[in-house]
């Protein structure tokens, strides 16, 4: 029997119990400009409590894998592992890419000189004539992948695309114990690969439902990120400053809300503008709280 030649590009997507946004996520892939026989795509399963078995097979060249280690970044090494492409393109199993994300994708690696892209991320609106709380903040503060890209030298793996050969010089993502796109991000940027910004790669990601979603995501990553910043004295009291700088940035931020193209009404600025001062007190809050000694347990927690 004759092999299928092999695609053009391998779609790796990272799977923990949400049947209803996978669904969405493969049926936005099942909707590119791209020929179906020129991609596939791998889903992940990382221990959910049921297989998405049936959401999967509904869908043309989508295979189903699994990986034990918890964590999407292990998670999408078991699909880079399993894939077949010269091209890996990684999206989160909450979001969905835009029709011409492949396309974009594989016009952008014509060009020999690029190793791996970052693509834009919007806010998928429940309803775009009105914005929550929670959407007016995440349309300008989440996401930011012109800045993640430009000045820190990263892509967020919601929609991030490399070469495979770059993937197997710099290795494998980390675990859940740490920021692991920031920490793939800087060890190729080591190895003298960079990321750049490819604003027409666009993927769409749901707000979180309300404030407290929004709070507990900032908790998991002041858990990741004082895991890697509290080695020494000078850097605890660095941390300490930070959570300071935090709360006097607020009326900076609000310049952002008033200036951002995201929003277009006064209600909408307000209302994103209330949320930069309650998420930016918390966490100048929960970083100062993780600093005190006996509450390392807490911040351990957090990142799980």
């Amino acid at each position: 029997m004759e092999n299928k030649p092999a695609p053009r590009i391998s779609v790796i997507v990272p799977y923990l119990n949400q049947p209803d946004f996978l669904e969405k996520c493969l049926r936005s892939l099942g909707e590119q400009t791209l020929e179906t026989t020129d991609f596939e795509i791998i889903v992940v399963d990382n221990g959910s409590k049921e297989l998405p078995t049936n959401i999967c097979s509904r869908y043309k060249n989508v295979k189903l894998t699994e990986e034990e280690t918890p964590g999407p970044g292990p998670a999408r090494n078991k699909g880079v592992e399993c894939a077949r492409a010269p091209i890996i393109a990684c999206i989160d199993s909450d979001c969905m890419a835009d029709a011409r994300w492949l396309e974009t994708i594989e016009a952008s690696f014509k060009n020999p000189e690029l190793q791996i892209i970052g693509g834009h991320v919007r806010i998928a609106l429940k309803n775009p004539a009105k914005k929550s709380m929670t959407e007016a903040y995440e349309s300008v503060f989440s996401f930011r992948q012109k800045l993640y890209i430009e000045r820190d030298g990263y892509s967020a793996t919601l929609n991030l695309a490399f070469r495979r050969d770059v993937f197997l010089k710099v290795g494998g993502f980390g675990g859940i114990t740490i920021a692991e796109d920031r920490d793939w991000g800087e060890r190729a940027n080591t190895l003298g690969f960079f990321t750049t910004y490819v604003p027409d790669m666009l993927v769409f990601h749901p707000a979180r439902e309300n404030m407290k979603d929004m709070l507990r995501k900032w908790n998991r990553i002041i858990g990741h990120q004082y895991t890697t910043a509290s080695a020494s004295i000078r850097s605890h009291l660095i941390w300490v400053l930070r959570s300071f700088a935090l709360t006097f940035s607020i009326p900076k931020e609000y310049i952002t809300v008033v200036r951002s193209d995201e929003l277009a009404t006064i209600h909408e600025k307000m209302l994103a503008a209330a949320a930069v001062t309650v998420i930016r007190l918390y966490r100048t809050c929960t970083m100062l709280w993780v600093a005190i000694p006996f509450t390392s347990k807490l911040e351990a927690d957090w990142q799980r």
